[in-house]
C-alpha cells in the first residue's frame, strides 16, 4: 500500500473545505476565482512598477504597450506632491523594438549617456520622465490608454507634457493631438511637440487644428528629406498658427537628410545651443500664445535696389530680444531665392557682403536665435537692375555730296 505524505497545511485547507455545507463551498469558490483574477491582472502591473529603476532606461510593459521607460535618479526619494515634466517618443516605421530604439532619436541619446536633465537659463533643472514607445500601429484609444494610466500611475507635471515623434511617430501623434479621424480624450495634456522628419503624407485638415488649442510645435526636417520635405512641415505648422497665436514653426537642418543625422541634432542639449535646444525651448513656450518667451524681432535691413553691373551688397541684420534676461548669440543668413547662387561671406554674423550678384530679383533670409531658446526669422529683398537696352539705330554710308542723316 502506498501512503501519500501531504503537507499539514495542505490537509488542513482539505479537512475545512469538506466540512463546509454546499452553499459556503461555491461562496469560496468565487472568492478564489475572483482572487486569481485580481492577481492575473495587478502582477503584471506590480512587475512592470518592480522593473523601473529610476537612473535606468528599462523595457516596462504599459497597457500593453512595449515601452522604454526613464525615471530621474531621484524618482523615489522624492516626495508624492514632487511632479516631474513627462515626455512621450513615438518611433518611425523602421523601429520595431526596444534594442532598435536605442540606435537613434532621443531614446539613443539616453542610452548614450544623456540623463534626461537640462539646465535652464535661470539656473533650474528640469529632470524629464521619458516614456518611449517601441510598438508600432498606435491608434488614438490605444495612445489614450497610455496617457491616462502614466498620468495616473506617475508623478507627472500635467503642465508640462511634452510629446515627440520621428518619422511614422511624429505622424501619429500629429494626428492624436488634432483629433483627426477619432476624437481622443487625452489629447489636450499634450500642448508641446517636437515633431522630426514628419512625411508627406496625409494629414488633418485646417479644421483639425482648431481641436488642438492650445498647442504650440517646432518642426524639425532636413533641407535634402526627400520623405519629410520642409514645405510639408510647414504647411503643419502654418495650420497651428491660423488657431493658435503661439508661434509654431519649422528649423530646416541645411543638407539634412531622412536620418539619424537630423534627429540627433534635434534633441541637442547644450544649453548655449539656442537653435538646436528642444528642451529648454519646451520647458519655457507658452503654448497659449500669452506670457512665456516672446518672438525675436529680426530687422534684417531695408529692401535694396542697386545699379545694372553691382555685383556685391552688403546685408545688415539688427535684432532686438524682448524676454528678461535674453541675448541674441546666433545668426544665420541663407538665399531663399534668386537668378544665381551668390557667395555669403560670413553667414554666421549679424552683417555680411554678398558677391557674385547678377541682374535680378534676390530674397535674403535671417535666422537669429538667443540665449533662452528662441529664434524667429524674416527676409529682405535685393533687386539688382537690368542695363537698359539702347538702340542707336542702324549703321549708315553716305554720299560725299550729303552733308546730313538722321
Amino acid at each position: 500500500m502506498k501512503f501519500v505524505h501531504r503537507h499539514p497545511t495542505l490537509s488542513f485547507v482539505a479537512r475545512y473545505f469538506s466540512s463546509l455545507h454546499q452553499s459556503q463551498k461555491i461562496k469560496l469558490k468565487e472568492v478564489i476565482k475572483k482572487t486569481f483574477w485580481l492577481l492575473a491582472i495587478l502582477l503584471p502591473v506590480v512587475s512592470g512598477l518592480k522593473a523601473q529603476i529610476p537612473g535606468q532606461q528599462r523595457k516596462v510593459t504599459i497597457t500593453g504597450l512595449n515601452t522604454l521607460v526613464w525615471l530621474p535618479a531621484d524618482y523615489n526619494s522624492t516626495p508624492s506632491t514632487k511632479k516631474y515634466p513627462l515626455i512621450i517618443v513615438l518611433q518611425g516605421a523602421g523601429i520595431s523594438d526596444s534594442a532598435s530604439a536605442t540606435h537613434e532619436g532621443l531614446t539613443g541619446k539616453i542610452a548614450g549617456g544623456w540623463n534626461a536633465e537640462q539646465k535652464l537659463p535661470g539656473g533650474d533643472t528640469s529632470k524629464f520622465i521619458v516614456i518611449s514607445l517601441t510598438d508600432h500601429g498606435y491608434g488614438w484609444p490605444v495612445l489614450d490608454a497610455l496617457m491616462n494610466y502614466v498620468v495616473s500611475n506617475y508623478k507627472v507635471d500635467t503642465n508640462h507634457i511634452i510629446g515627440t515623434g520621428l518619422s511614422q511617430g511624429a505622424t501619429d501623434l500629429l494626428n492624436y493631438r488634432t483629433n483627426n479621424n477619432t476624437p481622443s480624450v487625452t489629447s489636450h495634456y499634450m500642448k508641446v511637440m517636437v515633431l522630426l522628419s514628419i512625411p508627406s503624407e496625409t494629414g488633418p485638415s485646417d479644421a483639425n487644428f482648431a481641436f488642438a488649442v492650445p498647442t504650440v510645435v517646432r518642426f524639425v526636417t532636413g533641407s535634402a528629406d526627400p520623405t519629410g520635405t520642409p514645405a510639408f512641415s510647414q504647411n503643419f505648422a502654418d495650420g497651428f498658427n491660423k488657431y493658435n497665436a503661439a508661434g509654431s514653426y519649422l528649423i530646416t537642418i541645411a543638407g539634412g537628410g531622412h536620418n539619424s543625422t537630423v534627429w540627433d541634432s534635434a534633441y541637442r542639449t547644450l544649453s548655449g545651443d539656442s537653435v538646436h535646444n528642444a528642451f529648454v525651448w519646451a520647458i519655457q513656450v507658452s503654448p497659449t500664445g500669452s506670457g512665456g518667451l516672446q518672438h525675436l524681432t529680426v530687422n534684417p535691413g531695408s529692401n535694396q535696389t542697386k545699379l545694372p553691373g553691382t555685383i556685391s551688397v552688403t546685408l545688415t541684420g539688427n535684432p532686438t530680444d524682448p524676454n528678461s534676461g535674453g541675448s541674441i548669440n546666433a545668426y544665420l543668413w541663407t538665399r531663399i531665392s534668386g537668378p544665381n547662387s551668390p557667395t555669403i561671406s560670413t553667414a554666421t554674423s549679424s552683417s555680411t557682403s554678398v558677391t557674385g550678384l547678377i541682374a535680378g530679383t534676390y530674397i535674403f533670409q535671417l535666422k537669429v536665435g538667443d540665449n533662452l531658446g528662441v529664434f524667429d526669422s524674416a527676409t529682405t529683398q535685393v533687386i539688382i537692375l537690368h542695363h537698359l537696352a539702347v538702340s542707336a539705330g542702324s549703321n549708315q554710308t553716305l554720299l560725299p555730296s550729303v552733308s546730313t542723316a538722321t
